[in-house]
């Protein structure tokens, strides 16, 4: 047996063997450090678990947030391609105003050049229709072979183109002293068919040989005191060979117009042609028709009418 005291041997500390209460401890300090253990694992895969589970709806919300911007990003590009649309129509529509301005300027100039054309058209046929006018009466003042005849036609130019309700015709006496009314239509007072020349507004006019009528008054309301137009009659006799004048005007009455027809309220420019026309062509008309009535018997003798043209005409060439 060895020696108890002897460091090392079986009695001593190092090589005791452990005892029961040192066993039990041993295997209740396992026991608590597989339970921390367990708790560490247990706490840690819960955690993992949170945290993923955070992680996911963390997910979801970005899922979420991404998702809204898709559909603002889409919207918005939607918007653009909208705003574009948008501003090529506004283009489209600006072309098309500037279109619409320049055709809308085109039509009114063409509108103004109808207007232009058809007023000039107008023009055209009413000169026309005074040119008409003009040799009616010229063709039926000429066209008398007796003073009655010319002085009948004269009365119907009077009625028809001018529109003469009340007027007279007058040829002045050899004396040149007064007007006498050889013709007239309306009521003519007894005054009025024997006029002085001097003491006469009418003859007044007589004497200076100018067409007189106020433009701006309404003729359908003249009077025998205030006619509403006055036209000298004047006959031009060619002058003498080697006078200065080319003719000598010979004034040989008036047509005085005392007032027109109710419809015919005004004075036109072609009525103041034919007033020039009538003041230079009605006396000649007369004359012509005095001498034509003067030289019947002659003219009926065919050898002197030959005769006398033949020796008017300067004879043979």
């Amino acid at each position: 047996m060895s020696d108890p005291s002897t460091p090392g041997g079986p009695t001593g500390p190092t090589g005791a063997a452990p005892s029961t209460g040192e066993a039990e401890g041993g295997s209740e300090g396992g026991d608590d450090l597989k339970k921390e253990r367990d708790v560490f694992i247990q706490q840690f895969f819960r955690k993992g678990a949170q945290f993923t589970d955070e992680l996911l709806r963390e997910n979801q919300r970005l899922r979420r947030e991404f998702g809204e911007i898709e559909a603002e990003n889409s919207s918005l590009r939607s918007a653009l391609a909208s705003n574009e649309a948008i501003r090529d129509l506004l283009q489209k529509i600006g072309l098309l105003e500037q279109e619409k301005a320049h055709l809308l300027s085109k039509s009114a100039r063409m509108r103004q050049m109808t207007d232009e054309f058809n007023s000039r058209y107008s023009e055209v046929e009413s000169e026309l229709a005074n040119l008409a006018s003009l040799h009616v009466a010229t063709s039926q003042l000429h066209t008398a072979r007796t003073v009655r005849r010319a002085l009948r036609n004269l009365k119907e130019l009077l009625g028809q183109l001018l529109g003469a309700g009340s007027f007279a015709v007058y040829l002045t006496t050899s004396d040149r002293a007064h007007l006498v009314a050889v013709a007239h239509d309306g009521d003519l007072p007894e005054p009025l068919r024997r006029l002085s020349i001097e003491d006469s507004h009418i003859g007044g006019v007589f004497l200076r040989g100018e067409i007189e009528f106020d433009p701006d008054a309404d003729p359908s309301r003249g009077n025998p005191e205030r006619p509403s137009v006055v036209v000298p009659l004047h006959l031009e006799i060619p002058a003498e060979p080697g006078s200065d004048a080319a003719s000598v005007r010979q004034p040989l009455g008036a047509i005085v117009i005392f007032s027109t027809l109710e419809q015919k309220a005004e004075i036109w420019p072609a009525d103041v042609e034919l007033f020039k026309l009538l003041g230079s062509h009605a006396a000649p008309a007369i004359v012509h028709a005095l001498l034509f009535e003067r030289s019947r018997g002659s003219l009926l003798s065919q050898g002197t009418l030959a005769g006398e043209l033949l020796s008017a005409a300067g004879g043979e060439i």
